[in-house]
C-alpha cells in the first residue's frame, strides 16, 4: 500500500511520524509501532541528560582546634602591655550595630556564649557538682558577653564540630537606694555595710543634702584610687562601681570590714553600680549579686563562622569548692592561676579589688571627658540604651529601667571586661585558620621570671571535621532507560543495514535524483533504469534542475522536473500564479 510506503519513508523522527499520520489521516497497524519506536528517541535523549547529577559528598575527619582557655588568669598587673586592648574591645563592641551586639558572633566572628534558663536556674549544690544534660540553643535567649570565644585552627571550606569549656558570671541587680547623692554616701558609709574601694567619711556624710553637698558627695562616690604600673592614680568615672557586703551588726565594722580577710567576704559579696539620673537628680544604686556558671558548649563551625549549638552545665572546682580552691593559703604569691579565676571574685579580696579598679580604669572618660550632665557610652548601654551615641541620653528616666534589663546589660559588660583582660590580644584576633604560636600554647601561668609578660593561654580540643566535595552521581533508572532505548534503536538500524544487503531493486525513494529516472525532460546519465539513488546522485551532482512548466506555450501547463543549461531557461519555465496546470 502506498500509505505504508509513505509512512515508512517520511517517518524520520518522532515529530515527522506524528505529522505523517496526521497528514495521511490514517492510523494503521504500522502507524502505532512507528510512533512507539520513534518515541524512544526523545526518551533516550532525556535519559542521557539526566543519567548524571552533581551532588556533594561528605568525608569525615578529625583534627585539633584551639580556643581561648577558660582558666586564663585575670592579671592586668603583669599584663599591662595589653591593657589598651580592654577598652578598645569594649568600645568597639558597644559601637557596633544592635544586630551585632545581639547576634551569635562578635565583631571578630568569635562565637558568643548563650544564656539558657535551664542552665542558670539549677543552683543546688548537687547540680553544680554534676554534669548536666545537653540543652539546645533556641532563638529566644540572651548572651553572657559582648565578646565571643576565640577559635583557631579551623579548616577552610569544611564543617567542624567541637566541645569547648567556658565560665561566665551573671549579676542579679536590685535597686538598693534612690536618693540624693549626700544620703547615698551616708548610707554607703553606715556601720552595717562594708564598701570597697573604701569611701572616706567626709563632712559631706553629715551634710544636709544641699547642691554643694551633692557635688562633693558625687565626686566622692565616683572617685577611685588605683595602682597601675607602680603609680597611684585617682580616677573619676561617670558612674559608681564598687563592691560591698553587709555586716551582721554595727560592732563588726572595725573588726570584720577588713578587705584582707578572705573569710569575711566569702559568698557574701555583691557589686554596687550607681548612676545619677540627669532628669530627676536622684542617685540610683543597685546591689548586684554575682553567680557563676561553668558550661560545656558544642560549637558548629562552617568554614570560619562558629555558633553555639547546644550547652550543658559541667562541674567546676572553683565554683564547687571556693573556700578550698580560691583561697591562697600557703601557695606561692606568684602562683596566680590558683586564685585568679572568675568564680574566685566572690572569695578573694585581691582579685575582687583588681577587677573593680581595672574596670574603672578601662571605662573612665570614654568616649568623652567627664560630664555630670550626660551618661557615658557604658552607662547608656547598661541603663537600656539601644543607640551607640544617642543625641539626648539624659532624657531617659532611670525610674523606667527595669532591674532585669539592667542586670542583663551589666552582665554583658562585666563578662566582656573579664574576657578582654584575661585573653588580651586573643580577644580581637581574627585568624581562624591559623594555629597559635608556641608561646601561646604554653600551659604555664606562673610568672616566676621577673619582667616576663604572660601570653593569653589557649586550650585545645578535638574536632569532628567534615569535608564536602562535589561528585557526580549516576541515576540507575535513567541509565537503564538510556540502555533500553539505545538498544532498540540500534537493533532497528542493524536490521535496516542487513536488509539493504539482500535488496536487489535500486533505491528509488530516498534521493531527489530518482526523479530523473525515465524523465524525458532531464538529461539521463548513462546506466539506464538500473542505477540506484546513490549512483544516480553521484553522476548528476552538477546537473542544474528546476521544477518548471515544461509546456509554457500551451493554454494549460504541465509541471515536471527538468534540467536547464542557461539562466534564461529558468525564467521561461517559471511557474506563475493563476495559470492552470495539468
Amino acid at each position: 500500500m502506498m500509505q505504508t510506503l509513505e509512512k515508512l519513508l517520511r517517518s524520520q523522527s518522532f515529530v515527522s511520524a506524528i505529522g505523517t499520520a496526521i497528514t495521511l489521516r490514517s492510523i494503521t497497524t504500522i502507524s502505532v509501532p512507528l510512533l512507539l519506536i520513534w518515541s524512544l528517541s526523545p526518551l533516550g535523549g532525556q535519559s542521557s541528560l539526566r543519567m548524571l547529577s552533581e551532588a556533594n559528598r561528605t568525608i569525615p575527619d578529625s583534627g585539633t582546634v584551639y580556643y581561648a582557655h577558660p582558666e586564663a588568669p585575670f592579671n592586668l598587673n603583669q599584663n599591662s602591655s595589653w591593657f589598651s586592648v580592654v577598652p578598645t574591645a569594649l568600645l568597639a563592641s558597644l559601637a557596633a550595630s544592635g544586630e551585632s551586639r545581639e547576634g551569635p558572633i562578635d565583631l571578630w566572628k568569635h562565637p558568643k556564649m548563650p544564656r539558657l534558663d535551664k542552665i542558670e536556674l539549677k543552683t543546688n549544690d548537687s547540680d553544680i557538682r554534676t554534669e548536666g544534660e545537653w540543652q539546645p540553643v533556641g532563638s529566644n535567649h540572651s548572651y553572657s558577653s559582648l565578646l565571643g570565644i576565640n577559635v583557631q585552627g579551623l579548616t577552610l571550606q569544611t564543617r567542624s564540630r567541637m566541645d569547648v569549656n567556658h565560665t561566665y558570671m551573671t549579676v542579679d541587680c536590685k535597686l538598693r537606694y534612690r536618693d540624693n547623692l549626700t544620703n547615698v554616701l551616708r548610707n554607703l558609709t553606715a556601720p552595717t555595710i562594708c564598701v570597697r574601694p573604701i569611701l572616706p567619711i567626709t563632712n559631706g556624710t553629715n551634710a544636709n543634702g544641699t547642691a554643694t553637698d551633692d557635688i562633693t558627695a558625687g565626686y566622692t562616690l565616683r572617685n577611685t584610687t588605683v595602682w597601675f604600673q607602680d603609680q597611684e592614680l585617682t580616677k573619676t568615672n561617670e558612674f559608681m562601681f564598687k563592691y560591698g557586703f553587709d555586716l551582721n551588726s554595727s560592732n563588726d565594722k572595725i573588726i570584720r570590714c577588713d578587705s584582707s580577710e578572705e573569710v569575711n567576704i566569702m559568698q557574701r559579696i555583691y557589686f554596687l553600680y550607681g548612676q545619677r539620673s540627669v532628669k530627676t537628680k536622684m542617685m540610683h544604686v543597685y546591689d548586684c549579686t554575682p553567680r557563676f556558671y561553668s558550661v560545656n558548649a558544642r560549637l558548629d563551625c562552617r568554614s570560619d563562622v562558629c555558633v553555639v549549638d547546644r550547652v550543658r552545665r559541667i562541674p567546676n572546682k572553683y565554683i564547687g569548692s571556693p573556700s578550698k580552691e580560691c583561697v591562697r593559703g600557703f601557695r606561692l604569691a606568684d602562683d596566680d592561676r590558683a586564685w585568679r579565676q572568675l568564680p574566685c571574685l566572690a572569695t578573694v579580696p585581691k582579685l575582687l579589688k583588681d577587677f573593680v579598679d581595672f574596670l574603672v580604669m578601662a571605662t573612665t572618660s570614654y568616649p568623652a571627658p567627664l560630664d555630670v550632665s550626660r551618661y557615658s557610652i557604658f552607662d547608656d548601654f547598661i541603663l537600656g540604651g539601644n543607640e551607640t551615641y544617642p543625641t539626648k541620653p539624659e532624657d531617659r528616666d532611670l525610674d523606667n529601667v527595669s532591674d532585669v534589663l539592667m542586670s542583663q546589660r551589666l552582665t554583658l559588660v562585666l563578662n566582656a571586661f573579664w574576657q578582654a583582660a584575661s585573653w588580651g590580644p586573643l580577644t580581637t584576633r581574627m585568624d581562624p585558620f591559623n594555629k597559635p604560636n608556641a608561646d601561646e600554647l604554653r600551659a604555664d601561668f606562673k610568672y616566676t621570671v621577673k619582667g616576663m609578660e604572660p601570653k593569653g593561654e589557649i586550650s585545645n580540643t578535638t574536632a569532628t571535621i567534615e569535608w564536602t566535595i562535589p561528585v557526580y552521581r549516576a541515576n540507575v533508572y535513567w541509565c537503564m532507560t538510556l540502555l533500553f532505548t539505545t538498544g532498540i534503536l540500534i537493533s532497528f538500524a542493524v536490521l535496516n543495514l542487513g536488509m539493504s544487503c539482500y535488496t536487489i531493486a535500486p533505491d528509488l525513494f530516498s534521493y531527489a535524483a530518482s526523479m530523473t529516472r525515465g524523465n524525458p525532460y532531464t538529461d539521463i546519465p548513462a546506466g539506464g533504469t538500473a542505477l540506484g539513488g546513490t549512483e544516480r546522485s553521484r553522476l548528476l551532482k552538477n546537473l542544474k534542475v528546476q521544477v518548471a512548466d515544461v509546456r509554457p506555450g500551451d493554454d494549460v501547463g504541465y509541471v515536471a522536473l527538468r534540467s536547464v543549461d542557461r539562466r534564461s531557461e529558468f525564467d521561461r519555465g517559471r511557474l506563475r500564479k493563476g495559470r492552470m496546470y495539468e
